[in-house]
C-alpha cells in the first residue's frame, strides 16, 4: 500500500469517526439524556440501548451516543427506473 493510499484511508477513517464522509457512522456522540434510567432499555451484543422519545441512546466506555439508523431515500420512484 502506498503512502498516499494509507493517508487517504486514515483520513476516511477519521471522517467516519466524526460522523461525516462516505462511511459515516450511525452513532453520533451526545451528552447524556436526563433521567435515562426511567426509559425502556434493550440489551444487544453487550450494549444497553435506551429508548428516549424517538431516539435510541447507548453508553459505551463512559461516553453517550445516539443511534440513528440509515434512512431510505424518500423518493423511491426515482430508484425504480
Amino acid at each position: 500500500m502506498s503512502v498516499f493510499s494509507r493517508s487517504l484511508a486514515s483520513l476516511l477513517a477519521v471522517l467516519a469517526l466524526w460522523g461525516c464522509g462516505p462511511a459515516a457512522s450511525p452513532y453520533q456522540r451526545v451528552s447524556p439524556p436526563a433521567a435515562v434510567e426511567r426509559y425502556p432499555r434493550v440489551e444487544h451484543r453487550g450494549l444497553v440501548f435506551y429508548r428516549v422519545e424517538d431516539r435510541w441512546y447507548v453508553q459505551h466506555r463512559g461516553a453517550w451516543f445516539v443511534y440513528e439508523p440509515p434512512r431510505e431515500p424518500q423518493n423511491l420512484w426515482m430508484w425504480r427506473r
